[in-house]
Order: structure tokens, then sequence, then C-alpha cells
């Protein structure tokens, strides 16, 4: 058990606190630890490719240094998804929210420049989407569920094999819920069938989940995570001050 030994507060008991009465800030850590971590993992992957260099080159004090990075940020990676893995919610319950109060702010009032690159590094709660772009094409989405769909399908195009092995694949699937599951969408909350085919992609996700998760897509393609640009088409995160 995580404990601050110096305060005597038990980490598990103030997540729990989080979990049970701030769940939406709960999932916002874990998503910005599940960042890091990806981070992390990227990092150590690259030392990896600069190791192999190294070794090629003879050059053994730069391939001790490298090893001994390396050996630690794994260290870290395993302490960060323990840590990670306290603050998953199973679920957030919907608000009932009076017919008098679900009107939409005022749109011209929290519109921003769509014509602003952002990338997937960025914290994107409170934000609406305009469009994203990839591989020199602009694409147009409403929601952040649009992006990911859309995103899924020119991935699907590109290698069906490969997004398919996303059902069976502990990384690009939640520890208590499935992501992408093929021909069952049994389990999921709100599953999208994926252009009439037989997979199924969960999209009952936060904005910085839906980042999050095409980040991992984008790295099981081999694909350069500042190669995907987001537009925004509204900020409304004065409102949520």
């Amino acid at each position: 058990m995580l404990e601050d030994r110096g305060d005597y507060v038990v980490i598990n008991d103030l997540i729990e606190v989080l979990r049970n009465e701030l769940p939406e800030k709960a999932i916002e850590i874990g998503e910005v630890l599940e960042l890091l971590l990806d981070s992390l993992i990227i990092t150590r992957i690259d030392i990896g490719i600069k190791l192999q260099k190294a070794n090629d080159s003879k050059n053994f004090t730069l391939l001790e240094q490298l090893a001994t990075v390396s050996r630690e940020l794994a260290v870290y990676e395993s302490k960060i998804q323990d840590f990670r893995n306290l603050f998953e919610v199973d679920f957030i319950q919907e608000k009932t929210v009076p017919d008098a109060e679900k009107s939409l702010p005022d749109y011209e009032q929290y519109r921003v420049d769509n014509n602003i690159e952002h990338t997937l590094y960025e914290n994107f709660s409170h934000k609406r989407p305009f469009a994203f772009e990839f591989e020199g094409r602009k694409v147009m989405v409403d929601t952040w569920i649009d992006m990911l769909i859309k995103t899924a399908e020119i991935l699907f195009k590109k290698d069906r094999a490969k997004i398919e092995s996303f059902a069976n694949d502990e990384d690009m699937n939640g520890r208590k819920m499935r992501y992408f599951s093929l021909h069952d969408k049994s389990g999921m909350r709100k599953p999208v069938q994926l252009a009439g085919e037989e997979l199924y992609i969960e999209t009952n996700l936060s904005a910085n989940s839906i980042r999050n998760i095409i980040v991992k897509m984008l790295q099981k393609y081999g694909i350069k995570i500042t190669e995907f640009k987001i537009y925004l088409r509204a900020d409304y995160t004065e409102l949520h001050k």
C-alpha cells in the first residue's frame, strides 16, 4: 500500500474519496498519468534505438549511461502504472440537469481560432473539436467521439489486421473495460460499430481518454504523434471554474 509516511496519509484512502466524491477529477488525474506513462515508454523505446547505435559504434560509455537510464525509467513506469490504476473509475454517474439549464452556452462567446494547430499532448477537457489533420487530410468533426471513429476508420484502411488485433491487446484496453472488441459488444457501455465491420469501439469516454486512445493507436501503427494535428471549435473552460 502506498502511503505518505510524513503526514500519515494513506494514499489508497485519499484516492477512494476522490473516486467517490470527485470522479471526474479522479479520471482526469488518471488520464494525465496514463499519458505520462506512454511518454516514458516511448522514451525508453527511443533509448533502445540509441543503445543499438552506441553498441555498433563501440561507444561503451554512452552505452552504459543509456542502459542505466532505461532501467530507471522501467522502475518509474511500474510505479506510475500502479498509481494510475488506483485512479480508475468504473463509470461516472450522469447528473440530472433541469431542462432550463440544458441550453448550450453562447457559442460566439467561447469560439476559438480554428486555424490554430494543437497537438495530442494537450489537455482537451471542456473543449470542442473542429477538425483533425492526419497524413495530409483535414477531416471535419463535431465531437471527440467523431474524431475517434474517423481516425479509426483511416487506420482501418491502412491495416485492417492491426486495428482488429487491438481487441486482444491489453495495452489497448482498460483494466476494467474494453475499448475495442471484435464481433461481441457485450460489456461495453456505448459501443460504435466501425463502418459496417465487426469491430466495435467504446465511445463512453472523456475528451482526454479519446486523446490517449488515439495516441496509442498511432504508436501501434508506428506513426509519429506529432503528425496528428487538432483544431478546436470552442473552449468552455471558463464555465467550469
